[in-house]
């Protein structure tokens, strides 16, 4: 599909700086060949795993955080009237596509890595959405926390990422609860509509949706605040192409940055000067357009997961730091 462009740890900010460190050693800074390909073909190909609020199919395409962010690069790069080419990677050959160099910014998680053995492939970027794994309750339940669900009965998809998310946290409580799992969606949100499991077990994205039905019985629910851990979605390029790996790297880093810098989005937030985003193949004024068109990385996410969607997602790790994980800005 062608589209035309119109809980907190400061380690986080180390491993990035060591992430751009290591980019800058390793990797030539100058127009690389997918660029090159870009430019000649006005399209920026991207591709993101299916999420409520950041990748999810519509009767016309794709929307989501990720489409946006697609476009972000496109803007960055080709300038505002670039386009984007964006799939969802939901079968096998979608995941060849990554290795294979077919796509030029692919949105990954680490489950999705491992499972289309990608890790020689692409080149992990920085973290542009944290999902959370979560519990979700009856809202007249007296659950506020995971522990509070101590002998109760759970429901959660067989060999899920939320399962041995669920599962860890709980050995880590020292606390037990019964297990209810499940094969298929349909029958798991069914039994946790007719009360035969206290709490649901998945992604806070895809717990809100289920939040947003209801069931067959209306059932009104809550999202408990303290997560089981985080599922970080990664930026990621092929390996073919270091120049292009760290012009995705600086221009989503700088994108998300600015949401937090003192001076507001239209400030640099990249610790760029001018020539070395020029070598990075970032036009002039890069960051004003994508202002222009989409708004701030904080817009975007409010747009997609939050308040302004109907996930109603708080920011949870998507706030800046230090309220979030998210990185500050790399200058004052």
């Amino acid at each position: 599909m062608a589209l035309g462009i119109g809980a907190p740890f400061p380690a986080a900010a180390v491993v990035a700086a060591a992430t751009a460190l290591l980019l800058a050693a390793v990797m030539p800074v100058h127009a690389g060949t997918i660029l090159d390909r870009a430019r000649a073909q006005n399209t920026v190909r991207c591709g993101a795993e299916q999420r409520p609020g950041f990748a999810a199919p519509t009767r016309d395409g794709v929307e989501g955080l990720g489409l946006d962010l697609c476009r972000a690069a496109a803007i960055a790069v080709l300038g505002p009237g670039g386009r984007i080419d964006f799939r969802l990677l939901d079968s096998a050959a979608a995941l060849d596509a990554v290795g294979g160099g077919k796509l030029d910014l692919v949105f990954l998680t680490g489950g999705l890595v491992a499972e289309g053995h990608l890790a020689a492939k692409v080149v992990p970027g920085p973290p542009v959405y944290i999902d959370q794994f979560a519990l979700m309750v009856p809202e007249d339940s007296a659950f506020r926390r995971p522990q509070d669900l101590e002998g109760k009965i759970v429901c959660f998809m067989i060999g899920s990422p939320a399962q041995r998310a669920l599962e860890a946290a709980f050995e880590g409580f020292g606390s037990e609860f019964s297990r209810l799992g499940f094969e298929e969606d349909v029958e798991m949100r069914d039994a946790y509509n007719v009360g035969r499991c206290q709490a649901i077990a998945g992604e806070a994205t895809t717990l809100a949706v289920i939040r947003q039905d209801g069931g067959v019985n209306r059932l009104r629910s809550r999202i408990l605040d303290q997560p089981l851990g985080l599922d970080p979605v990664l930026a990621a390029t092929g390996s073919q192409d270091g120049a292009w790996s760290a012009t995705v790297y600086w221009l989503l880093q700088g994108l998300v940055a600015a949401s937090a810098a003192p001076s507001g989005w239209h400030g640099s937030g990249t610790g760029l000067d001018t020539d070395s985003a020029s070598a990075l193949g970032l036009r002039e004024h890069w960051q004003a357009d994508i202002a222009s068109a989409l708004g701030s990385y904080a817009e975007m996410l409010r747009r997609h997961t939050g308040e302004g969607s109907t996930l109603r997602l708080a920011p949870g790790p998507n706030a800046p730091w230090p309220a979030g994980v998210m990185l500050p800005p790399t200058v004052p």
